[in-house]
């Protein structure tokens, strides 16, 4: 196993890694960092986002998954999987985002705010109703 400061150093590294576009590169980190605690949510979750980006819904709703398994109130995971199930037309997508925006009210994180504005945001989209004939006289 590694300390909690030597996984939040290579966390850092991995997500360097994905802002200057080394996907692989990053994937490996998390993919080590699991490896070595695959008790530890974080790098399920962005190896998740990672996977949203590079457009591999199935592995990404798995890491996701795993994660929320290991810790249920994770924001990150929570927000992403969210998204991601609305993206597949899956309505339980609203209820991770909304859990998400819950579990961090101040919206200290990037996740947590995305979530809850893509909550106001769906709010606020009317509902699909029938539309009404009206009878012309």
């Amino acid at each position: 196993g590694i300390t909690e400061e030597q996984a939040l150093r290579y966390l850092k590294v991995g997500l360097d890694l994905i802002q200057t576009d080394h996907f692989d590169d990053a994937a490996s980190v998390f993919e080590a960092l699991i490896a070595m605690n695959p008790q530890d949510p974080d790098p399920h979750a962005f190896l998740g986002g990672l996977h949203v980006q590079l457009e591999r819904p199935e592995q990404a709703m798995a890491c996701y998954d795993t994660c929320l398994k290991l810790s249920p109130k994770h924001v990150l995971a929570l927000a992403g999987r969210g998204e991601l199930r609305l993206k597949q037309g899956d309505q339980a997508g609203l209820d991770d985002l909304k859990r998400a925006a819950e579990l961090d009210p101040m919206g200290r994180s990037p996740a947590g705010r995305r979530a809850a504005s893509l909550v106001r945001t769906l709010r606020l989209k009317p509902a699909q109703a029938p539309r009404r004939r009206t009878a012309s006289r």
